[in-house]
């Protein structure tokens, strides 16, 4: 992850008791959770999302992008040839408010949950959302970097 870019997890509202709101033993416990089990989602189910950025090339054959991973993008991890793990990530550095707001109105239509870097629930609020990016150490930081070169 680039230090301009946030990044979100998406999970389907059904496995919000697997993460217990924090029943889990760091990160590594974390990355172990299985989501997106209870069903046979596929990356044609986020066409609405997807179809805000070009197809990318990615590292992995098992992860389908859309747009840059350097820039803002939206990653589906596959095993065994289901989805398990859906991550977009913004760069801030661009007008992303077209994007975040299909992606809030897009988990409001289909009982997903949008959760932040440290795997909290956020509301889906846009406002709370720019807020939460605009607070962040890597948005906080870049724009430091910034001033230091306008200096």
């Amino acid at each position: 992850m680039a230090i301009w870019q946030y990044t979100f997890e998406l999970i389907p509202k059904d496995d919000l008791e697997i993460i217990g709101r924090g029943n889990y033993k760091g990160e590594v416990d974390y990355n172990n959770i299985r989501f997106w089990r209870n069903g046979d989602y596929e990356v044609g189910y986020f066409d609405t999302l997807t179809g805000l950025l070009s197809k990318g090339k990615s590292w992995s054959n098992d992860i389908v992008l859309y747009g840059n991973e350097e820039k803002t993008c939206i990653k589906f991890l596959i095993e065994d040839d289901k989805i398990s793990e859906v991550v977009i990530r913004i760069d801030f550095r661009e007008d992303y408010s077209k994007l975040l707001s299909e992606i809030i109105e897009f988990c409001g239509l289909h009982a997903l949950l949008l959760l932040d870097e440290e795997h909290n629930v956020l509301p889906l609020n846009q406002t709370s959302i720019i807020s939460l990016i605009k607070n962040s150490i890597q948005y906080i930081h870049l724009q430091n970097l910034m001033k230091n070169e306008d200096s």
